[in-house]
């Protein structure tokens, strides 16, 4: 048998690793990866050419230019333009059609009768309605 304690720590244990999954499945879906990898290539642009140019100022005059890309940047912008393009593939009129998984069902729901138990019945004391466990208890494994 498990100890609750132990398998309630795991269980937290677990938590914040399928949130980070989640949130990376859901910046990966709508494409902020690119995003992402922008920022860590704007970054070590400007740590490059602050160090080069002897001054942050310049260094990030130099990233943000345009005239002095990194092969990020470059990877990035083809990246982005691919997702973009226009001359991509249209998809055939089979691709869009509408499929059905499940077939909707009218459900009506009734509620249940007023049924009561007889009066005689509620007035049990509950020690005469408990039974006795007819073994031992179970050991505990540790």
């Amino acid at each position: 048998m498990l100890d609750s304690g132990k398998s309630a720590g795991k269980i937290r244990a677990v938590i914040p690793a399928a949130r980070i999954f989640v949130l990376c499945a859901l910046m990966i879906s709508i494409g902020a990866q690119w995003a992402v990898l922008q920022g860590v290539a704007w970054i070590g642009m400007a740590v490059t050419y602050s160090l080069e140019a002897g001054s942050v100022s310049e260094g990030i005059g130099k990233t943000f230019d345009g005239d002095h890309p990194c092969p990020l940047c470059e990877t990035v912008k083809k990246a982005t333009q691919e997702k973009d393009d226009p001359e991509a593939p249209v998809p055939n009129d089979a691709s869009k059609l509408k499929v059905e998984i499940c077939e909707s069902v009218n459900l009506r729901l009734f509620a249940p009768p007023n049924s009561r138990l007889p009066a005689g019945h509620a007035d049990l004391p509950g020690a005469s309605r408990a039974f006795a466990p007819t073994g031992q208890p179970p050991e505990l494994r540790a």
